[in-house]
Formats: C-alpha cells, structure tokens, sequence
C-alpha cells in the first residue's frame, strides 16, 4: 500500500509533485472518447447550490468538443434574487430562486442550468479562509472544491447538487478566488452529499482495514462519517481541487507555508489537513494492540461535531531519522490554509 511505502520513502515537495502527476493519470481511469469537432455539450460543475444573502460563488462551465470554442455567456433568470457576471461569478442578493444558464457561444443550442437558492440564513454554508499558491507553469486559478469519494463497497447515489466527475469521485461547490490569491471556501451542505460517501464510525479510516486487531471505537456506534485516507495520492485526501480555464488541477493542501521547490523539505515535516461530514456528534479512537504494532502505526484520536470537521494528519518520525513510525489523525488547531496546484486531472 502507499502506507508502507510513505514508511520508508523519504519524498521532497518536489518530488511529491511528480508522483502527483503519476498517480492522477492513473486514476483517471478509461480516456474520454474523442468526439466530433464542434460542440456537443455544456456543464456547469457543481450542480444546484444553495447561497447566503450577501455570499457569492464562481460557476465553472466546461465546454465538451474536439476543437470546440469553450466560452460561454452566462445569464440569471431572476437578476434580482443573484446576478451573475460574464465570468460566472454568482452573488445572491436577496430571498428567493433564480435559474443559472451557461450557453456556448458557438453554438447558442448547447446550454446547461443549475438552480440558485438564496437563503436569509447566514450559518448555511461551512467555509474556510485559505490562500492560493503558485506553483510552477500551472494556469491561473480561478476556483477552490474539495472532492469526496465513495466509501468502499457503497453502492454509488448522485445527488443534483455535487458534481460526479468520475466513477464514484464528485466535486463540491466551486469557490471563486481573488486577485491575491484568497478564497472562501465552501463545503456541500449535508443534503448534498451522496450517501455512498459515509462509512460507520468505526469504518471511515481507510488505514485501520490494514492492521490487524486495530480498530476504531466510536462512542456512538450509528454515527457515519465521510470517509478519509493516510495514503491517498500520496497525501491525506480528500484533496481540495484548484479550477483553472484549462480544468481541474490537483491541490496539495498545507497549514503552512512553504516553498515547494525546496529539496530539503520532506512530507514528513508538515501535518495535512483534511475535512469530514459527520452525521451526527461523535469522538473516534484507535484502539487494539494492532494499532501500535503497524508499519507505521496508527493513532487516531478525534473529536468530530455535526457537520464538518477541519482534521490533521501527521506522520511520527524515528529519532533522528525521516523513517516514518507512526502516522496519526488529530482535531485540527490552525486557521492557515495554503493551497498549491500542482497537477492536471
């Protein structure tokens, strides 16, 4: 597993980006087919959303077509209740709803829509404050997601308000970024979220199904909670997902800082944040001598609330070396944020 392998592998930045690249071509599963020059079809990511007054959001319209023209014109049908500019960038306004159309324009017939519900409740949506950082030849970023993935062995169920942007991996609602880089970012509501996401409490890390007499113990047992790894990619997932005019980028995700080209920087130095839905209130914890006995261990002590949930992954290092021991889930304590796009999907 790539478990064992971040145990003996000592990876720079740098090099964490190459394997990036390597392991998102994999997982990208079957190429789409090529299709026809010209436009056969408009998408809007992120499907029907619900906004604040006051708050806004960035639409992203994909164009689907071989040599095909991909801007589109973007229009509100009730520019009272959210307007939307020539960019895709939504800003509610008042109560109500408004239906949001993208319309290719090279061919006025290939269209998409999404339904735009203003709330007047300003606690509706769970953000985060974060900033962009820019790596390399990487496009300009226009928008920030998080994406979710089915549990294992959930039967897949789409929602109209997250978008499945490959078998069983969907992206959440897409959060503009500034000219400095900065973002809120926006977390798909609980009715959003497919249910094939959740696992059991005692199930929703993935590491604890590789370690013998090592489990979870939940202190409520019917709680379900949004799946996470230790290894995906290489990296704590889920990832958050940078949007350019060219597509979807990869994020490596931080709670510092950091120069991504610096060779003397390993993985192991910075904890990664992730983020789970938690049905319902719940603390989490490895327990069985198995945990300890993994290569590396597992240590997972957490305190989740209704909701999201800001958590830290962390690898435990033997002394005076960079050979992983031990890698451990904790309640995040930052409120830094720095995202660095790194590769294409």
């Amino acid at each position: 597993s790539f478990v064992l392998e971040v145990a003996s592998v000592t990876l720079s930045f740098r090099r964490l980006v190459t394997l990036l690249a390597i392991v998102a071509l994999a997982a990208c599963g079957t190429p789409p087919p090529v299709v026809v020059d010209g436009v056969t079809d408009v998408q809007i990511l992120g499907g029907d959303r619900t906004l604040p007054v006051g708050a806004s959001t960035l639409l992203t319209a994909f164009v689907v077509g071989q040599n095909a023209t991909t801007t589109v014109t973007w229009s509100s049908s009730e520019g009272s209740v959210a307007s939307v500019s020539g960019d895709g960038l939504v800003t509610a306004l008042e109560v109500g709803t408004t239906t949001v159309r993208a319309t290719s324009t090279a061919d006025p017939t290939q269209l998409d829509t999404i339904v735009v519900s203003v709330s007047a409740d300003l606690t509706a949506a769970y953000t985060e404050q974060g900033m962009v950082v820019p790596v390399g030849d990487v496009p300009a970023v226009l928008g920030i997601s998080i994406l979710l993935f089915d549990a294992p062995d959930e039967v897949e169920v789409l929602t109209s308000s997250v978008t499945e942007i490959g078998e069983g991996a969907y992206l959440g609602p897409v959060s503009p970024v500034d000219a400095d880089g900065r973002f809120t970012l926006a977390f798909p509501h609980a009715d959003a979220l497919p249910e094939s996401v959740y696992a059991a409490a005692d199930d929703f890390v993935l590491e604890a199904r590789l370690l013998d007499d090592c489990e979870l113990t939940p202190t409520d047992p019917v709680a379900r909670v949004t799946t996470t790894s230790a290894s995906f990619f290489l990296i704590p997932g889920p990832p958050l997902v940078a949007v350019t005019a060219e597509g979807l980028v990869l994020a490596l995700t931080l709670e510092a800082l950091v120069d991504v080209e610096d060779e003397t920087l390993s993985i192991v130095d910075f904890p990664f944040p992730i983020w789970v839905h938690a049905d319902r209130a719940v603390d989490v914890a490895t327990s069985g001598a198995g945990c300890a006995l993994g290569d590396p261990a597992l240590d997972v002590d957490v305190t989740l609330v209704e909701g999201w949930n800001r958590l830290v992954w962390s690898f435990v290092t033997e002394e005076g070396t960079e050979n992983v021991i031990a890698i451990e889930l904790r309640n995040s304590a930052s409120e830094d944020l720095f995202t660095y796009p790194v590769f294409g999907l």
